[in-house]
């Protein structure tokens, strides 16, 4: 089976989320306030504790790097490997372009992004469903992907 993904804007598909990405969205949303994205600071770790080790802090570097700055223990299956620190740059092949796509369509419609992914590794292909949820930095404008992924099923 070859690699597949499939990325929305996140909108009317938010109902077949699994619940915890139901629920982080249902929360960024309400610190969204109203406007476009909520600020970084919008976010106290506290408060990110029931999906924390589902989590990355992924900062836009330029206009197609990006780097970690935080990533839960939970996504080291996910990203093949620890990433806290990485750039998207070094992950293996297929989890990078996957990633960057869903990055790329979030930085370019500044707008939350859900993804379902699959790749295959050796005899099982591992399905992950995805949410990108853009941040805003100091100047208001996004600086920061909050990434939360949780598995779907084998196959």
């Amino acid at each position: 089976m070859a690699e597949q993904q499939k990325i929305h804007r996140l909108g009317a598909q938010a109902r077949a989320l699994p619940a915890p990405l139901q629920s982080l969205v249902s929360y960024w949303l309400q610190k969204c306030g109203g406007r476009p994205m909520p600020w970084r600071e919008d976010l106290p770790v506290q408060e990110l504790r029931p999906w924390i080790g589902h989590l990355a802090l992924i900062e836009i570097v330029g206009d197609q790097d990006y780097r970690f700055r935080v990533s839960g223990t939970n996504l080291i299956r996910r990203f093949g490997r620890e990433a806290t620190g990485l750039e998207v740059a070094e992950l293996a092949d297929d989890i990078k372009r996957h990633l960057r796509a869903i990055l790329r369509a979030t930085v370019r419609g500044v707008a939350p992004i859900v993804a379902v992914s699959a790749v295959p590794l050796g005899r099982q292909t591992f399905w992950h469903c995805d949410v990108a949820l853009p941040l805003a930095g100091l100047t208001g404008k996004l600086s920061t992907v909050l990434f939360a992924s949780y598995p779907l099923r084998e196959g």
